[in-house]
């Protein structure tokens, strides 16, 4: 029933939170199991639907990266067994790749030093998506995708090293050196 899914969907987004929130290691890795499980339950379709309203929503970039990992994991699973990425199941190429995509444009808005972990996820998954044959993404796609998400991306992480360069170098000028022996 439509409820049903509305409290199970509540149910993971707080396992989501408790996840990437708990001081303690045992309780996130537990969590994170639990969340794992709870997204198994659902059919491939609404599975994806759910990791899709959950990226999108997600406020930690450490929780985004793993459910980046957990579509890259659905997408190899679904290729094994229609032996493309293409298949016209819910975790095809081009699905998923859309989503990483996605991923990449919201992360890329914030400051980068605080969301590594999603980009290098939407990233890594993008490159394995993009890499393996027949998974339905056409050059034309692909041009699209490095001119209007990567490359503003890439001026984007430059800029932002370059200003912590410049931040770390201004600092390093107004230290006074460390005191020597003779002193």
């Amino acid at each position: 029933s439509l409820t049903a899914a509305a409290t199970a969907s509540a149910a993971v987004r707080a396992l989501l939170a408790h996840m990437a929130s708990d001081p303690d290691a045992g309780e996130r890795s537990a969590a994170y199991k639990t969340l794992q499980s709870a997204l198994g339950v659902w059919a491939p379709a609404a599975r994806f639907a759910e990791l899709r309203a959950l990226l999108r929503g997600c406020p930690f970039p450490n929780a985004a990266a793993l459910l980046l990992h957990r579509l890259k994991e659905e997408h190899v699973r679904e290729r094994g067994s229609h032996g493309s990425g293409d298949g016209g199941g819910a975790f095809g190429g081009a699905a998923v790749a859309e989503l990483a995509e996605e991923v990449l444009e919201v992360q890329g808005e914030a400051d980068p030093s605080r969301c590594l972990d999603a980009l290098v996820g939407a990233l890594n998954l993008l490159r394995f998506v993009l890499a393996a044959p027949g998974e339905g993404i056409g050059a034309e796609r692909v041009a699209k995708l490095r001119r209007n998400t990567l490359a503003p991306l890439d001026l984007r992480l430059r800029r932002h090293m370059d200003e912590l360069h410049r931040l770390a170098s201004e600092a390093e000028r107004q230290t006074p050196p460390p005191p020597t022996l003779d002193d």
